[in-house]
Parts: C-alpha cells; sequence; structure tokens
C-alpha cells in the first residue's frame, strides 16, 4: 500500500471536495484509512518528498476541503517527523503557505497559520523572520489585506509562539523597512526617531512607506489593545516599571510607534 500512497492520498483528498456527496462521503473514509496507515508507518516507508509535492498542489485546489486536509496532512507531518518536513517547508511549500495567508476562508489560514507556527517556534531562525518579512511584504502590498487580514494573523501567531514575540518582531520589522527605504541616507539608521516622526524630514519618495507604517502600527495597536491573545503583552508593558527586562520591551515597541502618533499617546 505505501508504494501507493502519494496517488491514494491525491485521489482522497481530491474526492474530499466533489460535488457528488457519495463521492465526498468514500473520500472521507479513504482520507481517514490513509492517516491510520500513517500512524504505522517510519519515515523510510513514506515517499515523503513525493508526498509533499502532492499536498503542495493540493492547496491550489478550489475545493476548501481539500485545502484544508492538505494542511492537516502536513500538520501531521511536521509533528511526526520534524526535522525532515522542516526543509520541506522551506525549500519548497513556503511560497504555497505564504499565499494561503490571502486565502479567502478563514479556517484554511487559521491552520495554515498554525503550521507556519509550529516550524517558527525558533524565535532566532532564519524561517521565522523569513515568515515575518513575508508578512509585512504582503500588508504593505495590500492596504485592504492589513486592515482585514493582519488581526487574524497577528492574533493566531500569538496564541501559538506569544504576544511579545510577534509584537516586537512585526514592529521591528515595519521600523526597519521605513529605515531601510533610502540606502543611499545611512544617518537616519542610527539617528533617534522624535516622538511621531514630527522632526523627521521626508522626502516624496518616502511618503509612501511612512503612509504604510503609521497604518500599520495603528493595526497592531488596536490589536494589542483588544485582543484577548495580546492580553499578557499588555500587563507587561502596564507594569514596565518593575524590571530592567519590562523597560527593554517597552523601548523596543516605543520606537516603531512613533510613526503613528495617535498610536504612541495610546502606548
Amino acid at each position: 500500500l505505501l508504494s501507493h500512497y502519494t496517488p491514494l492520498v491525491s485521489a482522497a483528498l481530491m474526492g474530499l471536495s466533489a460535488e457528488e456527496e457519495a463521492i465526498a462521503a468514500e473520500a472521507v473514509r479513504a482520507n481517514a484509512a490513509l492517516l491510520r496507515v500513517f500512524q504505522t508507518a517510519t519515515v523510510s516507508m513514506v515517499p515523503l518528498t513525493d508526498l509533499v509535492n502532492v499536498l503542495s498542489s493540493m492547496l491550489r485546489v478550489h475545493g476548501q476541503q481539500t485545502r484544508l486536509s492538505a494542511l492537516r496532512w502536513l500538520s501531521m507531518l511536521s509533528h511526526a517527523w520534524k526535522y525532515e518536513i522542516h526543509a520541506q517547508i522551506e525549500e519548497v511549500l513556503f511560497p504555497e503557505l505564504s499565499r494561503l495567508i490571502t486565502d479567502p476562508v478563514a479556517q484554511v489560514v487559521t491552520a495554515d497559520l498554525e503550521l507556519l507556527a509550529f516550524h517558527s517556534e525558533d524565535k532566532d531562525s532564519k524561517f521565522f523572520h523569513r515568515l515575518i518579512g513575508e508578512l509585512v511584504g504582503l500588508f504593505r502590498a495590500d492596504p485592504v489585506l492589513l486592515e482585514t487580514r493582519c488581526p487574524l494573523v497577528v492574533r493566531t501567531l500569538s496564541t501559538f509562539l506569544g504576544p511579545e514575540l510577534v509584537f516586537v518582531a512585526m514592529a521591528d520589522r515595519i521600523d526597519s523597512l521605513v529605515n531601510s527605504e533610502d540606502p543611499g541616507d545611512t544617518s537616519e539608521l542610527s539617528a533617534p526617531h522624535s516622538a511621531g516622526g514630527i522632526a523627521q524630514e521626508t522626502t516624496p519618495s518616502k511618503q509612501p512607506v511612512l503612509l504604510f507604517a503609521a497604518l500599520a502600527i495603528q493595526t497592531l495597536h488596536l490589536i494589542l489593545l483588544t485582543s484577548m491573545e495580546a492580553g499578557p503583552l499588555r500587563k507587561v508593558l502596564r507594569k514596565s516599571h518593575l524590571s530592567a527586562e519590562r523597560q527593554a520591551l517597552f523601548i523596543s515597541l516605543y520606537r516603531p510607534w512613533s510613526h503613528s502618533p495617535v498610536s504612541l499617546i495610546g502606548y
């Protein structure tokens, strides 16, 4: 059976989104049977590369149940053989997983982010910083996505990775984007920002990135103030005077927050 595992998984996942109820029901049973077989297999018994390639193609299928089940397969593979799958995620799947952040189905996005978070647990890893950079890039390219999808993304990642890590990484990336927008001007990289950037002279070419930074920080600020997932971070910031570590956290967020004067007042 394992020698035919990949085409069987492909057929079962495609069947999950069939319009005919009988076909979809059979696909559910076939998928469950394949999952049971997987639980008895070892990594050497499974054609992992072929399976990952098939699952990657299933992420582009229009049917919601197919995309969701493909993500569940990838999550299961990741928990079983994290090291082997992580390499596949980085080299093959990352573009597809990044694209799913824009998926119209919130359940698909949440499953996608859970998988990405699992592979981002090391806060110093290149994968984590690549993910943050990709997210900020997506939000910068599409203001509507920033408004409609950023809250779900930040709240979900905060659930699995912790709000402090997520907020600091995203705010730092936004701040770095502003600082690096003009590679020829190195003075700005070392010069401190005034609150709200009021004293900072801007050029017309830099106005779009400053506008994005202001909108992005406003969005993060609203999530920080209102979401349950950010609750632990709010508590730490309210008592930032109690320890040097908390003061350092407050300062690390203060500079990015200065890109939005309104948010800075609330901060």
